[in-house]
């Protein structure tokens, strides 16, 4: 069994630091650059993490966090600072910013479409009381499906 190491709690720091400012290195290539543990590393970022929130600080975005995230906290800040400026600490492209904040609207309308969608299939779920397949629901299939005559929609007229 190998033995326990007990790291200062510097140095500790230091790693944690190391993994919150260098979003693009992999905690294994940080931990295997340190000459520690991944799960030990691991271990003191979830640490760092909880004592921070215990605390009531918490970090504005860390690594892994979802770019929509991101766009949606410049779009909330946009009235208190300048979307130029959020945009170049956090090291992006306006454009990006702009572009999703110009779609907004088709987004929105995508989302109602798509939870009516969700809806019309719990109903379907609801009435008939657990998942099925299409065979059980002919107003989901199309014509052919249902057994109408289809249209021909070339002329073999003259073959």
């Amino acid at each position: 069994m190998a033995k326990r190491k007990n790291y200062p709690e510097e140095f500790k720091r230091d790693a944690v630091d190391l993994v919150r400012s260098s979003p693009v290195r992999s905690l294994t290539d940080i931990a295997h650059g340190l000459g520690i543990h991944l799960e030990t590393l691991r271990k003191w970022v979830r640490e760092n993490l909880a004592r921070a929130q215990a605390a009531g600080v918490t970090p504005a975005f860390r690594t892994g966090d979802d770019t929509v995230i991101r766009l949606r906290f410049v779009d909330e800040h946009r009235n208190a600072h300048r979307v130029k400026r959020m945009c170049d600490v956090l090291r992006w492209d306006r454009s990006g910013y702009y572009t999703w904040h110009q779609n907004k609207e088709a987004r929105r309308e995508k989302a109602d479409e798509e939870e009516g969608l969700a809806r019309r299939i719990r109903e379907i779920h609801t009435d008939y009381r657990g998942p099925t397949g299409p065979a059980d629901h002919p107003e989901t299939l199309g014509p052919a499906a249902r057994g109408e005559p289809q249209t021909c929609r070339t002329d073999h007229a003259g073959a």
